[in-house]
């Protein structure tokens, strides 16, 4: 078969070909252009080859002809007005699914099968039949069993795609010139996770002792089409009502819609996006005495970042409510790296390094005491009350601070230069640096 796209050579070799005005390949009635007519090496002079251009075209089996057209009249070479073939273009790839379409594991090694139409799909021919992520192939070693209707392979890391470290990548097939459709395969799958406010983490469950406790689900991964849908139960699985809409990506809860003192409740989110992908999460939360002192503690996002990038120093903020306890005589102890910092009424912040300021509620490291790593860098809070340190709560974020990417410059930047003859041409990179080096030679 034939590419869709046309422009492959086919060539006729025959005898008596020569003299016409004019040679003809005619397939469906869509004549293709000649562009040779020579002798045969090593064959008397009444043997020619003529050579052709195929026209891009769509589908099999086609009767076809050539034609040698005269002054005076068309012939139509005898044994070749019954071919003994048919000419057929190759059929388009079609990918129909994937299969799993996505996984948490970044350092691949999965196995993956593409579903579709793949006629003619060899990966030994590494340079035409390949799999293709943001449309660059993935390794032929890869690709572990192949038909017309599935290909498998293992999934290479995520590092080692290219482009590296994205979340979703498109996926396609291509055969010879023709690329399939694509679809998206995701390095991080539809995940979701409950932030609660306005209720004291405990032992893995949330306490409410007043007021109203704010639910948000954190949605991460493909978030097209995104979805929501709450549900809060009692311990026996029936519904609680609420006033707030279920389906909002946050809910609040009031300390009087909860019905028992003592009891434990259930609140659940259900995501779903436009891929059919869902996640869930839960929390639990008990309705506790409304005299019982309580100190709700919850810490601002803080995004990923470089050491260089945003140029301003890394704040970790956080936000405190207090039930039953007089809000001014609250201690912090921060915790960053191997090291704790403490805040109390009346302490001040240290201008010169990581500390806690504004009444111990933000931690501030300076920029130039970031440092990149591939682990994640994890704050730790913990609030209690000066008058019984009984009553307290931690709580903890991560960051992830990682290397920026070296900028390479040649000379002063890009430039246009004009030599004449006999000059000599300096390249240099020594202006090229790495963003995170804030001072110090490069």
């Amino acid at each position: 078969p034939f590419l869709t796209s046309g422009n492959e050579s086919i060539t006729f070799i025959g005898y008596n070909l020569q003299g016409a005005n004019e040679y003809r390949f005619t397939v469906d009635a869509n004549p293709a252009p000649l562009i040779s007519r020579n002798g045969v090496f090593g064959a008397g002079d009444d043997f020619q080859t003529l050579t052709f251009i195929t026209r891009p075209g769509t589908g099999q089996d086609y009767n076809w002809v050539v034609d040698m057209l005269f002054t005076t009249s068309t012939v139509q070479p005898a044994d070749l007005i019954v071919p003994e073939f048919l000419f057929s273009y190759l059929g388009l790839p079609v990918l129909e699914a994937i299969i799993p379409n996505n996984t948490p594991e970044l350092e691949g090694g999965i196995e993956v099968t593409l579903v579709g139409s793949f006629p003619g799909f060899t990966p030994d021919n590494s340079v035409t039949d390949r799999v293709l992520f943001e449309g660059n192939p993935i390794p032929a070693s890869t690709i572990t069993s192949f038909n017309e209707s599935i290909i498998v392979f293992i999934l290479p890391p995520q590092a080692e795609l290219v482009p590296p470290f994205r979340s979703t990548y498109d996926v396609s097939v291509q055969i010879n010139q023709e690329v399939s459709n694509s679809l998206p395969f995701f390095f991080s799958p539809l995940d979701v996770e409950i932030e609660v406010l306005g209720a004291r983490p405990s032992d893995g469950v949330f306490e409410l002792a007043g007021g109203t406790a704010t639910f948000l689900a954190v949605a991460s991964g493909q978030l097209d089409g995104i979805t929501y849908l709450w549900t809060v139960t009692d311990a026996e699985g029936a519904d609680v009502p609420i006033a707030s809409s279920l389906t909002s990506p946050e809910i609040d809860v009031l300390y009087d819609e909860l019905p028992d003192v003592g009891s434990s409740y259930t609140v659940t989110v259900r995501v779903e996006n436009s891929f059919n992908q869902s996640a869930t999460d839960s929390v639990v939360i008990i309705k506790s005495p409304p005299d019982t002192p309580q100190i709700v503690v919850s810490l601002l996002q803080v995004y990923d970042r470089t050491p260089a990038f945003p140029e301003a120093p890394l704040q970790v903020v956080a936000l405190i409510e207090v039930v039953n306890l007089p809000p001014q005589n609250l201690g912090y102890e921060w915790t960053f790296g191997t090291q704790t910092y403490s805040f109390t009424p009346g302490d001040t912040a240290n201008p010169e390094g990581p500390s806690p300021s504004r009444l111990g509620r933000v931690f501030t490291v300076p920029q130039e005491d970031l440092v990149a790593s591939p682990d994640l860098q994890e704050f730790s809070l913990r609030v209690f009350s000066l008058d019984d340190e009984s009553v307290s709560t931690t709580i903890s974020t991560n960051v992830l601070i990682y290397a920026s990417e070296l900028v390479a410059v040649v000379n002063d930047g890009a430039v246009r230069t004009q030599l004449a003859g006999g000059n000599d041409f300096r390249i240099s990179g020594e202006n090229s640096f790495d963003p995170d080096v804030l001072e110090g030679d490069q």
